[in-house]
């Protein structure tokens, strides 16, 4: 399961990462028009966005150089690296996605379709992607379905009743009679029902990136269309983008290629030559308001994106927009900006994890004031561990991990018993509260704090009893609280652990 889980992380992040770390196509890929019809039994006139990969010019060691220079130059320490990798190291990350990508290769998987429709959205009111592997004569659907589902040839190859995908529950794989395809269970049951639909100009839109590694195609119909015209929102003043951008999108087709030899194209059809210049005016009266509002959001990033988008900015020839930036230069941008990216997505959920252990504070003092006050005592004693507030209903299971905690709640969770909830809470929980206190508003007594195994080993968040949380170096932390419990981090974790089991074997 370690193996597989391994594989399926790296994947995941492989696929994520594919933006920016991908070899120029070698070998001969599916001409534009049979790609095309093979997608007609999978799109649907809801479909946003069709992304292609052709597996076998995947390079590895390019992609996790370009990984690791990313990070050197983000300023991260190791274990802040760590966790936005997912808390998987470099080189088993490196060799559980190159393993993976060789077996669908050796499979003889060429290539990969990645679909986005919004009539996947909403039966969850969220995106919902899924994967579309074609087949062809030499290759074995059974041994690609288990490869994609459990990432070995030997393992399950469809979720069961006792059987998940070790990286996305609810998903599944089911063989159509062209492909594989791997989604939401309720992708699977549309697409067996639908017949298809050919998307218009779809065929056009990939020869305009054909020969590219990685290609990002949006061919909007007439539903995503009315979501373009009726959901961008005015601007200041007082343009409405969408009918701009209905006009100046019949397609959009975006093609990838970075290391060894980095590379973008993109290319945007309008209805005519007027169309795309009105679309490259609009994008030229946002761009300062996205460098304001991230001026404003992250400023750490206001540099490096006016300098990506100096390489981005869109020349007009004809129907079409083009942006095709000089590859080392558009490299150095991208790879500062991402680097900036990756330390304001650290402080993100750092925020978020300082949201949740407030929430576990101000969902104990709730508790608290439907209890008794102890004997001897007026104010009324807080909850001392989050199982018990689970139980409450005060929150849901994934409240209790930090963002970047390697561990998930069980997809089962809600059938366990009680007493099993609330032992996993108290054991997995990234957050540990201080038992014994009273309801008050004593701003020097800490309530509560993360462990520090899932924070960046050098600061973890306290939250006081007044409901304040700021972050503490991690030698401050441990002094204040051992002063306050005569316990160390460690002692109060494994008691808040145990506590559970201990009044569940009562």
């Amino acid at each position: 399961m370690r193996l597989a889980r391994s594989i399926w992380m790296a994947g995941t992040i492989t696929a994520l990462l594919l933006t920016t770390c991908i070899t120029p196509a070698k070998g001969e890929a599916r001409d534009p028009d049979a790609a095309a019809a093979l997608l007609e039994r999978y799109t649907d006139p809801s479909t946003m966005l069709v992304g292609r990969v052709i597996v076998g010019q995947v390079d590895m060691p390019a992609l996790f150089d370009e990984i690791r220079r990313t990070l050197e130059a983000s300023e991260l320490n190791e274990r802040e690296r760590a966790l936005l990798l997912g808390g998987l190291p470099t080189e088993p990350m490196r060799e559980a996605a190159a393993a993976w990508l060789e077996a669908l290769s050796n499979e003889g998987v060429e290539e990969a379709y990645v679909l986005l429709s919004l009539a996947d959205f909403f039966p969850n009111l969220e995106p919902a992607l899924f994967v579309v592997v074609p087949m062809v004569d030499e290759v074995d659907a059974t041994r690609v379905q288990r490869l994609l589902f459990s990432g070995d040839v030997d393992g399950p190859e469809a979720a069961e009743d006792e059987v998940r995908h070790p990286l996305l529950p609810g998903w599944t794989t089911a063989a159509f009679d062209d492909a594989v395809v791997l989604g939401m269970n309720h992708t699977l049951a549309r697409l067996r029902d639908q017949t298809g639909h050919a998307l218009p100009d779809l065929a056009e839109a990939f020869s305009a990136v054909d020969g590219w590694a990685v290609q990002l195609l949006m061919v909007p119909t007439g539903d995503t269309r009315r979501v373009m015209r009726e959901l961008l929102p005015a601007l200041p003043d007082g343009t409405r983008p969408g009918p701009i951008v209905d006009r100046g999108m019949q397609w959009l087709a975006m093609g990838l290629n970075l290391p060894p030899e980095p590379a973008l194209r993109l290319r945007v059809q309008g209805e005519d030559a007027e169309a795309a210049r009105d679309l490259a005016d609009l994008i030229a009266q946002v761009q300062p308001l996205l460098e304001r509002e991230v001026e404003r959001e992250a400023p750490a990033m206001v540099g490096p994106l006016s300098a990506l988008l100096e390489q981005l900015e869109p020349t007009v020839e004809g129907r079409q927009l083009r942006v095709e930036p000089d590859a080392e230069a558009f490299r150095e941008a991208a790879t500062t900006s991402a680097g900036v990216f990756l330390q304001v997505r650290l402080e993100a959920m750092r925020m978020q994890s300082r949201t949740h252990l407030r929430g576990l504070h101000q969902a104990s003092v709730v508790w608290a004031q439907g209890q008794q006050p102890r004997e001897g005592e007026q104010r009324r004693p807080m909850a001392s561990e989050p199982g018990i507030l689970l139980l409450g209903n005060y929150f849901t299971a994934e409240y209790v991990l930090h963002p970047l905690a390697d561990v998930r709640v069980p997809a089962d969770f809600n059938q366990w018993s009680d007493e099993r909830r609330r032992q996993w809470v108290n054991e997995y929980a990234s957050y540990v509260l201080i038992p014994g206190l009273v309801e008050d508003l004593d701003g020097t007594r800490v309530a509560g704090f993360e462990k520090p195994e899932v924070t960046d080993g050098r600061h973890i968040a306290v939250v006081f009893n007044d409901n304040r949380v700021r972050d503490v170096p991690i030698d401050e932390a441990r002094a204040l609280i051992e002063e306050q419990t005569g316990m160390t981090l460690e002692e109060l974790a494994e008691q808040q652990a145990q506590r559970g089991q201990d009044e569940a074997s009562e």
